[in-house]
């Protein structure tokens, strides 16, 4: 019946399709979008805008003045042809000037995978025996979008959605040097001119991915209405249609729980749910309850509000033609189910990071309750959901569930995995049969395993058993680090699973200018689609653990091995090797390629920017969201930089360099040039660490500074960053009317990584000084350390995207009582600075700083540094000089518990008591700290330029 019922809705969308081309075909005297500008509205003969195209107007009156906005027209294409369930890399910058919309419909066929997947059969589908629709997002259309001139003077933009329309109109403004697609930041030329030529774009990838999970709690947390408002537009202009939205989704919890289960509602909110900070990692199944006394806990006010805003941010989501990807059940319950369902197969999961020393509980697939709680909360999403539109339209709907983020499966028994991941996809089918389940591939950072084992479970038979539970086209995997560490080209492409590429780029929203690569994500999607389409033989990769393992998998001699996927070193010899060590027989964990005897299809059906914290590095973002038009075109990464520069400026074109203009574009050609060999060349230049260099600044005072899963130690040349920041002073200084936001963003961007160099310079001078007993550099050289932080804190409070006190605001408007607004203050500052809490009768290292992760969401922001970070410093240098003058009576102050080395005792301890007290003091809010931004941003870089070369000798 349901297919009938789909096969009916897809020949009706055809034959409206057909007469809707036919009446533009036959019908030119009518007034379309096309000759129609903004202001005047549409009129399509039936005198009103289509919901999309209404949704792009009023985003254009938005991020566009008035008399601007007015300039553009706008029309609603068709849906591009799908000519296959496999991506075919079709993709064309097409000049149309005469050409008029046209298309067609193509069914599409499916077809028996090799892998093991039957395609749309019941295989997979669970004890519900639901068949789904269609072929899920392997049957999705390929989006499309034109840019050419319109009647009456107009700019005419068209596209297949609203996200299209938009990207018509970002694609316009970087062409003729604005921009408005990055964070806060906005640049527009005085003219607008017509273009002379039409454009047309289409992308072979079928979707375009916005969010990591722990983005809703390293950045959105506090949003209000405004900056989702804000925020979407972003996405729309940069093409993302499938974005995550999580919010809301534990004010639906707590319903299934209490309504549906009959657990107790209080015991939820206590011991359950999180504060709003912590909500990702009790989303992902890491953490309940958290982050623990005094003030811990949910606000049930906070979660209802919470799904109201959802609702906005769906409904305005959907306005615009994307497909946001909801939640849905992986298996993680509440302690208080036991007390109601005594006989519930529940495991007792370890602690994750040694936050949790109870751990969390999940459900077996296996127990009926599963399926039964899955079902329920997908029915009460979908209820919710009624109105926006996510709910009412046909599918596919897409929902996020990560059973095991960071954490180990109770068994690797193969046929156990795959009544996981049967009965993950079940809970979802059995109440939408649109669904398709969507999965972090995070938990495969290490796949697969040659000698799998309880710590190292995914081997080959644990993947295709997890990976081919649901039917083929229901499972959508992200692979969410690709750029640096594809599990795509280790993984046989998933084993034919459908995936998206994505990247990172930043963990923890941590503050500094950082890529892995800007070269080689300019052209890596591009050389995934080669894979997809290559007629030659594939090639995989195989993990080795030891030195011992290099003749597993049919490998006999790994140095001859071809690095055909390993691309991601840049290297033609070797491959990637988790230690940065080249030297492949002798390193510890290593990558080896090798031609596959069993080459499956590599189902890759988009990109997607996927960072822990965003609001950093803008143009990062922007190449990523690229490379989803650019298709099987890598990217010219030179010209498109300096476009995007120049347009960051208000520029179209680099002036006479006679002209202070044309100094000013030289100075920044010159600049970016530096920066891409330098920050943004991690992955060549052998960086290993996740993201950004650290700054010493934010590091737990020692002489060894330390911030989880980094170093902070550049992997860079510093003169080379040093000299890009000179020139981009000169060029605000040359041309102060092309010193846009954007350009005194980049100035204070770039500066903190100096001045965090200039610090980790002198910290090294004052262990030399230390070691020497002599108490006089000590002194010296202290001085001048909190001399850095406190410069550094003035060219961070210059920039109104670097202020703490903005953080803290949003914190506090999210509140509607002094309850609510002391713990969500707490909850703020403790998650970007100490993250956790210290376990009490833990070990050393949990005493002082939770388990390694204090410190990893760290980020320099005026207000921070001067509130937080310098005091820590004062009591370090302190006892530093006090060591000096009585060595004897104190052990040496970096001997702290930081990792798994040292105790804590003296000032290390004191400094923790310090720490906790800070986080829990209410009189550290928006008000004392400041939301105004302060100081003459160039002034202040001429200075501190000359203050920091000399500390550097450079």
């Amino acid at each position: 019946h349901y297919r009938a019922e789909i096969a009916m809705r897809g020949l009706w969308r055809a034959v409206v399709t057909v007469l809707c081309i036919c009446a533009l075909d036959s019908t030119p005297s009518t007034a379309t979008a096309a000759g129609t500008p903004l202001a005047s509205g549409w009129n399509s003969g039936a005198g009103s805008p289509s919901p999309e195209v209404a949704a792009v107007q009023a985003l254009i009156s938005r991020v566009l003045p008035p008399e601007q906005a007015a300039r553009f027209s706008l029309e609603l294409l068709p849906p591009s042809p799908t000519p296959s369930a496999q991506v075919t890399g079709r993709s064309a910058h097409v000049d149309t000037a005469q050409q008029q919309s046209t298309s067609q419909q193509h069914n599409v066929q499916g077809k028996r995978d090799t892998t093991g997947h039957e395609g749309d059969t019941n295989e997979g589908a669970g004890a519900a025996g639901v068949t789904p629709p269609g072929e899920g997002v392997l049957g999705l259309p390929h989006p499309r979008f034109a840019v050419g001139p319109g009647s009456n003077g107009t700019i005419h933009l068209s596209g297949t959605s609203g996200v299209a329309m938009a990207s018509a109109l970002n694609h316009y403004l970087l062409e003729v040097g604005g921009q408005v697609n990055t964070w806060f930041t906005r640049s527009l030329p005085a003219n607008l001119p017509q273009p002379t030529k039409s454009t047309e774009v289409v992308t072979p990838f079928a979707l375009s991915h916005y969010f990591n999970v722990c983005s809703f709690g390293y950045s959105t947390v506090w949003w209000d209405w405004a900056r989702w408002e804000r925020e979407i537009d972003w996405m729309a202009l940069n093409g993302v249609n499938a974005p995550l939205a999580m919010v809301g989704q534990d004010a639906l919890w707590l319903d299934v729980f209490v309504d549906d289960f009959g657990l107790d509602k209080e015991t939820l909110l206590d011991n359950f749910f999180t504060s709003p900070a912590y909500q990702p990692w009790h989303w992902m199944g890491n953490l309940n309850g958290y982050p623990g006394s005094p003030s811990h806990g949910a606000s049930e006010g906070f979660l209802r509000r919470q799904l109201a805003l959802q609702r906005q941010i769906v409904t305005r989501m959907v306005s615009l033609g994307m497909t946001p990807i909801l939640t849905g059940f992986a298996g993680h319950v509440p302690a208080s189910l036991l007390l109601k369902h005594p006989t519930a197969n529940v495991t007792h999961l370890p602690a994750w990071h040694g936050h949790m020393l109870n751990g969390t509980y999940t459900l077996d697939p296996s127990d009926p309750l599963y399926a039964q709680i899955g079902a329920a909360f997908v029915r009460r999403q979908l209820a919710a959901m009624q109105g926006t539109g996510w709910s009412e339209g046909e599918g596919p709907r897409l929902y996020l569930a990560d059973p095991y983020n960071e954490m180990l499966p109770p068994s690797i028994d193969p046929t156990y995995l795959r009544g996981v991941s049967t009965a993950i996809y079940s809970s979802m089918v059995t109440a939408d049969p649109a669904a398709v389940w969507v999965a972090q591939a995070w938990f495969l950072g290490s796949a697969p395993a040659v000698n799998p084992s309880p710590n190292t479970p995914w081997g080959w038979d644990q993947l295709e058993a997890f990976l081919h539970g649901p039917p083929l086209g229901r499972l959508l995997m992200l692979d969410l680090n690709a750029v640096v560490n594809p599990v795509w080209q280790r993984t046989r492409g998933f084993l034919g699973v459908p995936f998206l590429w994505c990247a990172i780029e930043n963990f923890g929203g941590r503050s500094g200018t950082f890529s892995s690569g800007l070269e080689h994500i300019a052209s890596a999607p591009a050389g995934v689609l080669a894979q997809a389409n290559a007629s030659t033989d594939r090639y995989t990769c195989v993990h080795f653990t030891s030195k011992e393992e290099q003749g597993c998998a049919g490998v006999s001699d790994p140095l001859a091995c071809q690095a055909h996927l390993c691309t991601v070193t840049h290297h033609a010899n070797w491959t990637h090797d988790d230690h940065g060590n080249q030297d492949f027989p002798g390193c510890g964990t290593c990558w080896c390629c090798a031609s596959d005897p069993t080459p499956t299809e590599v189902r890759v059906r988009g990109v997607g920017m996927t960072p822990e914290g965003i609001e950093t590095n803008p143009v990062v973002f922007s190449l990523i969201a690229e490379t989803f038009w650019a298709g099987p075109t890598p990217i010219a990464l030179e010209p498109w930089l300096e476009r995007y520069s120049l347009a960051r400026r208000g520029l179209a074109v680099a002036p006479p360099n006679s002209t202070p203009a044309g100094e000013a574009a030289a100075a920044v050609a010159q600049a970016t040039e530096l920066l891409t060999r330098s920050v943004y060349n991690g992955t060549m230049l052998g960086w290993t660490g996740q993201g950004t260099v650290g700054s010493a600044v934010a590091s737990f005072p020692g002489f060894s500074p330390r911030i989880p899963d980094t170093s902070c130690t550049p992997f860079f040349a510093l003169p080379d960053v040093v000299e890009a920041w000179g020139l981009l002073l000169t060029a605000c200084s040359t041309a102060p009317d092309s010193c846009s936001a954007g350009a005194k963003y980049d100035l204070v961007d770039v500066g903190q990584m100096v001045g965090s160099a200039a610090f980790l310079h002198l910290l090294g001078l004052l262990e030399q000084g230390h070691a020497a007993g002599n108490g006089t550099r000590v002194a010296e050289i202290g001085k001048q350390m909190l001399g850095v932080i406190s410069d550094l804190d003035a060219l961070l409070s210059t920039s109104e995207d670097h202020l703490f006190g903005r953080y803290l605001a949003s914190a506090e408007q999210s509140a509607i009582n002094a309850a609510e607004t002391a713990l969500f203050l707490t909850s703020a500052k403790r998650l970007i600075t100490v993250w956790g809490y210290p376990v009490a009768n833990g070990t050393a290292a949990q005493k002082t700083h939770s388990s390694g992760l204090s410190e990893y969401a760290y980020r320099l922001w005026g207000g921070l540094l001067e509130s937080y970070y310098k005091p820590r410093w004062v009591m370090f240098i302190a006892a530093v000089e006090a060591s000096v003058r009585a060595p004897n009576d104190m052990l040496r102050p970096d001997a702290a518990g930081l990792g798994d080395s040292g105790k804590v005792v003296g000032d290390d301890q004191a400094i923790v008591e310090w720490e906790l007290a800070w986080v829990a003091n209410a009189s550290v809010n928006s008000t004392t700290v400041g939301t105004t931004p302060t100081g003459d941003v160039a002034a202040l870089v001429a200075a501190l330029l000359k203050k920091w070369r000399g500390i550097l000798d450079l």
